[in-house]
């Protein structure tokens, strides 16, 4: 076109200003074709649009209707473009990471019942025990308490025995030495008799003599005749008089010859029962040192029950104690059974997939079963693995 007009001999400065407004004209021609295939293609894109995001909408409505119920096995299958693509793969993903956190929970809390319900039973057996352990230790330390009265009452009386012992020897021992004395009495008794019968002895020979010297003076007064007659009576008692000496001194050493024999005899007997005071004081000192021991030993039972009852009473608070925490932990165990069940329950409300599988295989439900100690029962809950 512009080479028409400068063929047709129009100035240089025409043909240019008629070149730049063609040229202008053709740039505004493009731009308004350009213009308006770009708006036609921009209103059917964004009524694709619109219909796509009704559709996904509408999807996502019923979805959260049924989420709302707790059916957890929802998901948003429609396909779309890639924005919504974006928020279908989170939607879903979500979905499930909850649907899984669902069944974790539910199998944890299922765990944590069936551990509490270990624990209650233990625990309940525990404090059984622990009570009847505590009533046995009771029924032990009253026993022990006996023990150390009977134990502390043998000492008071192995003490006295002790004393008694002890006086008996001291009695003993005096006693062997008043017989001792009493033999040393006896042999200068028997002593004193031996003298005194050399004595008698010496008397009845000079009672002898005299009886002959009186004989011959009564011979030569009857020689004499008259003048001898009162000699001769003087002779006759001076023999009277040796006669009775004589029979008393004879009279006089049968007894002491008795006595002898009486004190022969009571110093053997002295002895004798000196060696039986020696004996008697020898058992008494075995039986003082045998009673001493029993005392020791009284003493020791007395210490040794007196602290093994203590032992006992103690060990009767700590079972006590741990009756105590037992029942406390039984207890506690139950109340966390029951909020395990609590949790299952909640859960239960939720559709999990009915027992499948996340490849769609059912699986084996656990049956509703009491919880001791709480009077609940467990509820079946669905959920994946």
């Amino acid at each position: 076109m512009v080479d028409a007009v400068r063929a047709s001999g129009a100035p240089a400065e025409e043909v240019d200003r008629f070149a730049v407004s063609f040229q202008r004209l053709l740039q505004a021609d493009i731009a308004v074709v350009i213009t308006a295939l770009t708006d036609s293609r921009r209103e059917r894109m964004e009524a694709l649009l619109r219909g796509e995001a009704v559709r996904f909408m509408e999807e996502v409505s019923a979805v959260l209707i049924r989420l709302g119920k707790g059916d957890l096995t929802v998901r948003i299958a429609g396909e779309y473009g890639p924005e919504n693509s974006r928020v279908q793969q989170a939607f879903n993903e979500a979905i499930t990471m909850l649907r899984t956190s669902f069944g974790d929970v539910a199998r944890a809390a299922e765990q944590v019942t069936a551990a509490s319900e270990e624990i209650n039973a233990a625990s309940q057996t525990l404090a059984s025990g622990s009570n009847t352990q505590a009533a046995n230790l009771q029924e032990a330390s009253a026993g022990t308490h006996e023990l150390a009265a009977l134990a502390g009452g043998n000492a008071d009386r192995a003490g006295q025995a002790r004393d008694v012992a002890a006086t008996a020897s001291e009695a003993s021992r005096e006693g062997g030495t008043a017989v001792q004395r009493l033999e040393t009495a006896v042999r200068e008794m028997q002593e004193s008799a031996v003298a005194t019968a050399r004595i008698l002895k010496s008397i009845d020979e000079i009672a002898f003599q005299t009886n002959l010297l009186a004989l011959n003076a009564a011979v030569e007064a009857a020689r004499a005749g008259e003048a001898g007659r009162g000699f001769s009576v003087v002779a006759d008692e001076v023999r009277a008089l040796a006669v009775r000496a004589a029979a008393s001194a004879k009279q006089t050493s049968e007894m002491i010859e008795q006595s002898k024999s009486s004190a022969t005899t009571g110093v053997a007997v002295s002895a004798e029962v000196a060696r039986q005071f020696g004996r008697i004081n020898e058992g008494i000192g075995q039986l003082r040192t045998v009673v001493e021991a029993i005392a020791r030993g009284s003493n020791e039972q007395k210490i040794g029950t007196s602290q093994l009852s203590g032992s006992l009473d103690q060990v009767s608070s700590v079972t006590q104690q741990t009756a105590a925490a037992a029942e406390e932990t039984a207890s506690s165990s139950a109340e966390l059974s029951a909020q395990a069940m609590s949790l299952m329950e909640i859960v239960g409300r939720f559709d999990l997939g009915a027992g499948r599988d996340v490849d769609g295989e059912p699986r084996s439900m656990p049956s509703a079963r009491p919880v001791k100690g709480s009077g609940r029962q467990k509820m079946p809950v669905t959920y994946p693995r």
